[in-house]
């Protein structure tokens, strides 16, 4: 494959000493719906590769990324995504302990009132970066403190995904901007659109990579010169850049913010009577979650949708993979029932 000889050359150029201490390039695989690009051989695509990520590969970690799903022109932008896989595939070996608990993290709710927080959050982190105005930087750590103290379980996942994802996309933007800085200050930029992209909140994962990514941005001094090596570190990004300022109260609800919520709620109840009236496939028993993509799936009651991918196990330990969009009965402890796609 042309692109993966592409995208070596110019990792073989990257100083990954520069992007994060310790951190060196690792094996990665391009594949797409039939095959499996590896850096001595092409092997039949098989369900261990799911996504883009880092896996377990041969007894080894391995960068993956689907170029069938996820398609990426410009060989920089595509190497710099392959160096963030490369990341995960380091934390993985590193022993990182910040990971966060994605399937409860799907029992998360936001409201108006959270989001209209959450926002005003970033608005300081956002003008930190820009200005370094001490203040900025002040008011974004009170601000978090205070909707810290009033929803902990929202907050522990963020932050964790502020560390996970964060990191990795730090060390992204670094290499792009060793390959190509005019990238990276497009990259930039558009980190800080979709911070300003009120609409953004409600895919909160997504929007916890910019904010990890611009406090490391903003204070990588600050942060690498307490942070221990990966694995033995348990503090969060926020925790490092903490400096012990006062808690300090949030804005009321944004009315925008209220209807940018229930008008999610409705396209979410259309998606599931949707795929209802044209499912063909029924699968009924006990199954356990054993993989799903946290980007695209959500929970609605007692309803689970996945967007690509669904991996489940029943209760006599034989897996079952759903490649296309499903809907899942769960109960509180997340064991499915029914599935439908």
């Amino acid at each position: 494959m042309k692109q993966y000889e592409a995208i070596r050359k110019r990792i073989d150029t990257i100083d990954f000493a520069r992007l994060w201490p310790g951190f060196h390039p690792y094996p990665f695989a391009l594949y797409d719906d039939q095959n499996v690009y590896l850096s001595d051989r092409v092997i039949p695509i098989d369900d261990r590769f799911k996504g883009n990520t880092a896996i377990t590969f041969e007894g080894h970690p391995l960068a993956i990324w689907n170029v069938a799903m996820s398609p990426v022109s410009n060989m920089d932008v595509f190497a710099s995504k392959l160096v963030h896989e490369m990341f995960h595939a380091d934390q993985m070996e590193q022993g990182e302990t910040r990971f966060p608990n994605e399937l409860d993290a799907l029992r998360l709710s936001y409201d108006a009132v959270h989001l209209t927080h959450r926002f005003s959050e970033d608005v300081q982190l956002m003008a930190y970066v820009e200005t370094k105005d001490q203040k900025a930087l002040d008011r974004f750590i009170g601000l978090r403190k205070t909707r810290r103290a009033r929803n902990p379980q929202h907050l522990a996942y963020e932050e964790r995904i502020e560390v996970i994802e964060g990191m990795a996309h730090y060390v992204e933007m670094l290499s792009l901007k060793q390959l190509d800085h005019r990238l990276y200050d497009r990259e930039m930029k558009e980190t800080l659109f979709r911070l300003q992209d009120q609409e953004s909140l409600i895919r909160m994962r997504v929007r916890c990579y910019d904010s990890g990514t611009l406090m490391l941005l903003s204070s990588a001094d600050r942060v690498l010169k307490s942070h221990k090596p990966i694995g033995k570190e348990e503090r969060t990004l926020f925790e490092l850049i903490d400096q012990g300022q006062k808690a300090i109260d949030h804005d009321a609800a944004d009315t925008h913010l209220s209807k940018i919520v229930s008008d999610t709620m409705e396209k979410r109840k259309k998606t599931i009577d949707d795929i209802k009236n044209k499912a063909s496939h029924v699968k009924e028993g006990l199954f356990r979650i054993k993989g799903l993509d946290p980007m695209n799936s959500w929970i609605v009651e007692d309803t689970l949708y996945c967007k690509h991918f669904l991996m489940v196990e029943d209760d006599e330990g034989e897996p079952h993979v759903i490649a296309k969009p499903s809907l899942s009965s769960i109960d509180e402890r997340l064991v499915i029932n029914r599935i439908v796609y």
